[in-house]
C-alpha cells in the first residue's frame, strides 16, 4: 500500500496557566485555567483541544459582572490578537478580538474617521464589543456596536472558521451579536467607521437639581453624545451634571493622543467607598463642573447630603439639534 502523504504540522494547543480572575465590578473571584493564543491557528488547536462545556473566551476583563470566567474550566483570553488592517478609503476596519477601541481610534481618527460606539472605556475589546452589543453615549442615535459590523469570523467549537454577516437568514450573526460569546470565538470583525474632520466636541454642561431637570437637559438642544449624572446622596437625590456633544469641524487639529490622568487600582482599600466619602465627592465633582452652555436657566442646588445611596450614570436620545460651541476637548 502506498504510504499516505505526510499530513501538514498542525499547531499544538499552549499550555495554559492557572490565574484567578474577576471582572470590572470585582465581584467573586474565579480560580480558572487561561491561554493566550497569539495566532489564530493557536487559538484554533486551543479549541480543538478544550473540554466541550468548560471553555470560555475573555477580552479585557472589563465586564461588570462574571460574564468572562469559570471557575475551575478553561479561559481563552483574546488580548494577543492584535492584527488591524485600516481602510482608510473606504472607511471600514478589519481588527482581531484583541484590539482595544482605544488602539482603533489612534488609527482612524488622524485619518478622520471615528468607532461609531465608544463604551465609557477605550480599553474595551473588538471581540468583547461584538459579543456584549455594546452601547456608547450616542446610544439613541448610533445604536449598538453590532450595528456597525460588517462581518465576523467566528471560530466554532467544533474548530471550522467561519464568516457571519448581517441580514443571513441563518440567525449566526445575530445570535454572535451580543451573544457573550456562546456560538463561538470572535477572532476578527469588519467595523463601518463613521466620519469626522477633527478630534474635537463641542460640549454643553449643566447642573441641574432635579430628576426632572436633569430629563429636560437630556433633551435639550445639543449633540448626540449625551450623558446625566446623579448625586443620590443627597436630602432630595437628583442634582446632578448632564453634558452633551457633538464632533465640530478642526481638520488638521488634534491626533488622539489620549493622556492619562491616573491609575484606577484593581480594588479599592476598606473604607474608601464609605457613604460619607462618597458624598464628599460627589459635592466637589458638582461644584467644579464648568458650565458649558451660555444663558442656561436650569435650577442649582444647595441641598444637604444626609440619604446613603450611591451615584446614577443615564443617557436618553438627542433632539438632533445643535448648540453653541463652547470648550471641546476630545479623548
Amino acid at each position: 500500500m502506498r504510504p499516505a502523504e505526510a499530513a501538514p504540522a498542525r499547531t499544538r494547543a499552549i499550555a495554559a496557566t492557572n490565574s484567578v480572575v474577576t471582572g470590572w465590578g470585582a465581584g467573586e473571584a474565579a480560580s480558572v485555567s487561561i491561554v493566550r493564543p497569539g495566532d489564530v491557528e493557536e487559538l484554533r488547536a486551543t479549541v480543538e483541544s478544550a473540554s466541550r462545556g468548560q471553555t470560555l473566551p475573555r477580552g479585557m476583563g472589563r465586564s461588570y459582572g462574571d460574564a468572562a470566567q469559570i471557575s475551575g474550566g478553561l479561559v481563552i483570553e483574546t488580548t494577543r490578537l492584535k492584527r488591524i488592517e485600516f481602510d482608510r478609503g473606504r472607511g471600514t476596519v478589519p481588527a482581531q478580538a484583541g484590539v482595544t477601541i482605544g488602539e482603533l481610534l489612534r488609527e482612524a481618527v488622524p485619518a478622520d474617521w471615528i468607532v461609531p460606539v465608544v463604551p465609557g472605556t477605550r480599553h474595551v475589546t473588538v471581540g468583547g464589543a461584538v459579543a456584549g452589543d455594546i452601547h456608547g453615549k450616542n446610544h439613541g442615535t448610533a445604536g449598538t456596536f453590532g450595528t456597525h459590523v460588517e462581518a465576523i469570523s467566528l471560530l466554532r467549537a467544533d474548530g471550522e472558521l467561519v464568516e457571519l454577516r448581517p441580514g443571513t437568514p441563518d440567525g449566526h450573526f445575530a445570535a454572535t451579536v451580543g451573544g457573550m460569546g456562546l456560538t463561538g470565538i470572535v477572532v476578527d470583525a469588519r467595523i463601518k467607521l463613521s466620519s469626522v474632520r477633527g478630534a474635537m466636541l463641542s460640549v454643553d454642561t449643566d447642573r441641574v437639581s432635579s430628576l426632572d431637570d436633569a430629563l429636560a437637559a437630556l433633551v435639550a438642544p445639543g449633540g448626540p453624545h449625551r450623558v446625566a449624572w446623579l448625586d443620590l446622596l443627597c436630602a432630595h437625590p437628583g442634582r446632578g451634571i448632564v453634558t452633551r456633544a457633538q464632533h465640530v469641524d478642526t481638520p488638521g487639529e488634534g491626533k488622539a493622543v489620549i493622556h492619562s490622568r491616573g491609575t484606577v487600582p484593581r480594588a479599592w482599600p476598606g473604607g474608601a467607598l464609605r457613604p460619607g466619602v462618597v458624598r464628599s465627592f460627589n459635592a466637589l465633582k458638582f461644584a467644579s463642573a464648568r458650565r458649558g452652555r451660555a444663558g442656561s436657566t436650569l435650577p442649582q442646588s444647595r441641598s444637604v447630603c444626609s440619604t446613603p445611596t450611591t451615584s446614577l450614570r443615564i443617557g436618553t436620545r438627542s433632539s438632533g439639534r445643535s448648540p453653541k460651541p463652547t470648550a471641546s476637548t476630545w479623548s
